[in-house]
């Protein structure tokens, strides 16, 4: 069995991008692969990991490909994808899909596998193969922002600044909230909206339950590091 751990970054979305895949035989890993690009957005880079990782494994492999992805696990896990090719790459509401370039990519390199599973963690909760791919398609990114003069990384320039660390325990928070009180995120299956409207439902519950979360948020402000990131960019 091949397992294939991916995810993807992006500064900004859209913005300077980066994923990574780790492939691994019987438990054993076989190979890490990353790249990027300077313009995309995190759901691109998303399904990008998983293509150029599909595109690796033998013919006839059975594959297991574990992901933070909503937006690719549910469109083979809910059968989008399915609905989308037959209904000429249009949405259930008539809308055009997005990224038909790569989901056309994604179909071809899934004719390679005798089989395939599709298993979806949570971003941000200690899974170590998750946490490895997310911390280098974020260095990628980064390193496409710098170059094209688009960086985040500031300790002057915004209001509000976090480090990655920090930001990312600040989307734990809301994640967690939005588990307790069974709180969902409208669905991708159209476009690519899921990112603005998990940041827009962190806003709302920001409000809804401001006692709650003030004082978590303040002891992350507490040890707030020298070198910073602004949240939009985990967010992103």
């Amino acid at each position: 069995m091949i397992t294939i751990y991916t995810d993807g970054a992006c500064s900004g979305n859209p913005g300077p991008g980066g994923w990574c895949a780790i492939i691994e035989n019987d438990g054993v890993e076989k190979e890490t692969i990353y790249g990027g690009e300077k313009s995309t957005t995190n759901n691109r880079m998303e399904l990008t990991a998983v293509t150029k990782a599909l595109e690796l494994v033998p013919i006839g492999s059975e594959v297991s490909v574990v992901s933070d992805s909503k937006y690719v696990c549910d469109a083979v896990n809910q059968k989008w994808l399915l609905k989308w090719r037959a209904n000429g790459w249009r949405s259930s509401t008539g809308k055009p899909v997005a990224n038909q370039d790569l989901w056309a990519e994604f179909c071809e390199a899934l004719e390679n596998v005798a089989s395939i599973s599709f298993t979806w963690v949570r971003g941000h909760s200690g899974h170590p193969q998750n946490e490895e791919c997310d911390r280098i398609a974020s260095a990628v990114a980064q390193g496409y922002a710098t170059e094209s003069g688009e960086t985040r990384i500031s300790d002057k320039n915004a209001d509000v600044i976090y480090t990655h660390t920090e930001a990312a325990e600040i989307v734990d928070i809301f994640e967690d909230l939005l588990d307790k009180y069974n709180i969902t995120v409208p669905s991708p299956e159209d476009d690519e909206k899921e990112p603005d409207n998990r940041a827009r439902l962190y806003g709302t519950v920001y409000y809804m339950l401001l006692d709650e979360i003030e004082g978590r948020l303040i002891d992350i402000i507490d040890r707030r590091a020298e070198n910073a990131v602004v949240v939009s960019y985990v967010f992103g």
